[in-house]
């Protein structure tokens, strides 16, 4: 399952990516790709298409379990996001992705995502990549950041099992059979203390 803050991530990161700097007849965009930003590592992309950009998570890792309040759990996370600018191989390829990736550093300098405000977000390498056998041959740099933040969960409340929490109830007397389960937290449920 998704977590809603991976999501916000990677949309702010592609919304920042392909959100006009002007508009009109002489829009200018923070990239060469303009608003072909897209979050998603499938896309089947054509030559019509490029240069284009995707976002996504390549991994995370929880860095700790706090009590905040005594309402809530909060995990500090390390998010690693993938922002891969992909251009046709061509004449100059090198000097048009280095383009590509300095335009990408320079939009994502200083942005704090919507939302999220204390998010940390670092930059923690780049990798190129060529590929001149493919049905379009293109050529791929991908800047990976760390994105750090907070994810809080809540703690039910003293008394209260968390929801999934099942009772299994076999009387004690007569044959055996396979007992009836009941939801603990459900307050219709029978009681059968012993």
């Amino acid at each position: 399952m998704t977590t809603p803050e991976r999501r916000r991530i990677r949309d702010a990161f592609c919304a920042r990516l392909k959100t006009p700097l002007t508009g009109g007849t002489d829009t200018v965009y923070r990239t060469t790709a303009a608003d072909r930003v897209f979050t998603s590592r499938t896309l089947r992309l054509f030559r019509k298409d490029l240069p284009a950009i995707l976002v996504y998570a390549r991994s995370e890792d929880a860095v700790g379990d706090t009590v905040s309040d005594g309402s809530a759990v909060v995990t500090v996370r390390n998010l690693r996001l993938a922002v891969e600018g992909i251009v046709e191989a061509e004449e100059g390829i090198d000097d048009r992705l280095d383009e590509l990736a300095e335009q990408i550093e320079a939009a994502i300098d200083g942005f704090d995502i919507p939302g999220l405000e204390t998010a940390r977000i670092d930059y923690a390498g780049t990798e190129i990549q060529v590929d001149t056998d493919a049905e379009t041959p293109f050529g791929g740099v991908r800047l990976t950041y760390t994105v750090r933040y907070r994810r809080a969960r809540d703690i039910p409340p003293e008394g209260i099992p968390p929801p999934s929490v099942f009772l299994g109830i076999s009387p004690k007397i007569g044959t055996a059979h396979e007992g009836d389960y009941v939801l603990i937290s459900d307050p219709d449920a029978p009681c059968h203390c012993p």
